[in-house]
């Protein structure tokens, strides 16, 4: 099995504390489930912004720029859960992950509206981060409708309240605000390996 973590923070702190963690998790039962995590921080990547170029990704199952995004939209394709973890800004997620999901329309076009590929045997969880719980909610909501595009099941959303964490890069981990964290990411983590 191959769960894809997906980090669309601009820099290290909660989201990336956060899969770090699920990964954690994950590696203890790793062995007996035969589980491969990998975590994709998208600040680390080189994602061009969609230039809704349709005539040649409709045409060409992949992106025309030559930068990360055609290895990452094989990885996205091949797994068999996705993660995807966000900050806040402004009730919508970042524009980091923004540009990834614009450029998954590639896969969209591939797989889902020409009917070639079901992706609904993909699980997916979302995880949005902020400071204000109706802005998070709606944040994640945003990142839950892009898994229902491709048909691809949500088993768990959290919504986490943290705050900078320009200080401390994993304080979400300590936070008060969200005491059954741990709990619930076992019980997220659960739910993708069923």
């Amino acid at each position: 099995m191959k769960i894809l973590l997906i980090s669309g923070s601009p820099r290290e702190g909660n989201c990336e504390a956060v899969l770090k963690k699920i990964k954690k998790i994950i590696s203890t039962i790793k062995q007996e489930k035969n589980i491969e995590t990998e975590l994709i921080l998208l600040r680390e990547k080189n994602i061009h912004h969609c230039e809704g170029c349709v005539e040649f990704c409709n045409s060409t199952p992949k992106c025309k720029h030559t930068d990360d995004t055609n290895t990452l939209l094989e990885k996205f394709e091949s797994a068999d859960a996705i993660v995807i973890a966000s900050p806040t800004y402004f009730s919508m997620p970042s524009g980091l992950l923004k540009d990834f999901i614009d450029k998954t329309s590639v896969i969209w076009t591939k797989n889902v509206y020409s009917k070639k590929v079901d992706m609904s045997n993909i699980r997916g969880a979302v995880i949005g981060i902020g400071t204000h719980l109706p802005s998070i909610e709606k944040n994640s909501k945003n990142i839950e409708e892009v898994f229902k595009i491709f048909k691809i099941p949500v088993v768990k959303t959290l919504n986490l309240l943290g705050v900078s964490e320009l200080k401390d890069k994993d304080n979400i981990l300590k936070e008060k605000e969200n005491p059954t964290l741990i709990k619930d990411l076992e019980d997220l983590v659960e739910k993708l390996i069923k």
